[in-house]
């Protein structure tokens, strides 16, 4: 997972939030809220259960399945989207493309 923090060093703007899209699990915003605690922290999956395991790995962050009810500020936020297109196949279930 720490291979997943590649993107630490190269924050330079003055951020308040991460919003992790594609959070699985939480395990990034866990591990992220470990070394920078002054953040906060908001996680985005199309999958209800990811989003309950994230709930219960990092409870102090906020977890969404609707990305229109998200609460970010998106101009000082970071917005991390590795590894977000792995499952195709949630694409088409979710109707986000022509399936």
């Amino acid at each position: 997972m720490i291979d997943k923090m590649f993107f630490i060093d190269k924050i330079f703007e003055p951020i308040e939030c991460i919003v992790d899209f594609g959070c699985a699990n939480g395990e990034l915003i866990k591990m992220l809220q470990y070394f920078f605690d002054e953040y906060r922290y908001i996680g985005y999956d199309l999958s209800d259960k990811m989003i309950a395991e994230a709930k219960k790995n990092a409870p102090k962050a906020r977890f969404y399945t609707d990305w229109d009810s998200i609460d970010a500020d998106f101009e000082h936020s970071l917005l991390n989207i590795s590894s977000v297109l792995l499952r195709s196949d949630w694409i088409e279930k979710k109707q986000l493309i022509e399936p």
